[in-house]
């Protein structure tokens, strides 16, 4: 389960535990200097995992970090990682049978934008100890990973990132070695630059929700169903009347897939918070617009 924790700056975080049915516990860890977190899901043992970046070496480049709580909000660990004076950025987090999985990328500042140089995935122990890394793409292009998903049921894993304003998709092995790395070919999608992309894997299916930039800031979400081999299985959905304000989410409920967060276009005025709830069959004509209160 992918917990709704949004990108967020903070010199803490804080995080809702379930402690027994219906009962949600508030934990909140100090940290040091500038923090991101970009990514936060439960364990199969009641904890939470968490990444994202800090600016931990006097502005000299920016480092990943990892940080595991228990289902007490008990620190188990907290290990920063980086890349000599790159910036190092860790986007998403998934748990492994005997430990973690994390992706993200290197990237340099040239004329105040971000360039990504390249993308990594990193292995860690249960104690958050490396246990393997791993370079992904080529140096030929910009590759952001956005999202990374365990198929337990194949020992593997599936990363999304964005290529050259294009969707990416990998598929590997335990120890990071490629065994798919399919297009996903739609025409509708190749004509518009892809800006963020999480997944949700259920029931054997892929579901992509991610933002694309229709131009004038506009970025509305669309929706993809893949099989776990990166193949459309049906058209995607595109939701033009909406808007992405920030990196989504995607959640199940019952037999409802859940996107997460965006607001509705009403005379270039967007609403407040609010989400959209659409069936897995992917039925437009019966998705459900609903405020966040």
């Amino acid at each position: 389960m992918r917990l709704y924790l949004l990108p967020c700056c903070l010199f803490a975080f804080t995080s809702l535990l379930a402690q027994s049915p219906g009962k949600l516990k508030e934990i909140s860890i100090k940290v040091k200097g500038d923090q991101i977190m970009y990514d936060a899901t439960d364990c199969v043992d009641g904890g939470l995992i968490a990444v994202g970046e800090t600016d931990s070496r006097n502005g000299r480049g920016r480092d990943a970090w990892l940080v595991k709580i228990d289902k007490s909000g008990r620190k188990i660990f907290s290990k920063p990682f980086g890349t000599n004076d790159m910036d190092d950025r860790a986007t998403a987090v998934a748990e492994l049978p005997n430990g973690l999985i994390v992706t993200g990328g290197v990237s340099e500042q040239k004329s105040g934008e971000s360039k990504v140089l390249k993308a990594w995935l990193r292995c860690r122990d249960p104690k958050g100890d490396k246990v393997w890394d791993r370079e992904l793409g080529e140096s030929t292009y910009s590759l952001q990973i956005e999202d990374i998903i365990v198929n337990h049921a194949a020992n593997q894993i599936i990363v999304i990132g964005i290529r050259n304003e294009r969707l990416w998709f990998m598929v590997t092995d335990y120890t990071g070695a490629k065994v798919l790395e399919p297009k996903i070919k739609d025409k509708l999608l190749d004509d518009l630059p892809i800006v963020s992309a999480k997944m949700l894997l259920s029931e054997g299916m892929v579901y992509v929700y991610g933002a694309a930039d229709f131009g004038s800031e506009k970025r509305s979400p669309f929706l993809l169903k893949l099989d776990v081999k990166g193949r459309l299985v049906q058209q995607p959905l595109i939701f033009g009347e909406y808007t992405v304000t920030q990196t989504g989410q995607i959640s199940r409920l019952d037999a409802e897939l859940l996107l997460l967060p965006c607001s509705k276009r009403k005379s270039n005025i967007y609403s407040d918070l609010a989400c959209i709830r659409v069936d897995t069959a992917l039925d437009k004509t019966r998705a459900r617009f609903e405020s966040v209160e």
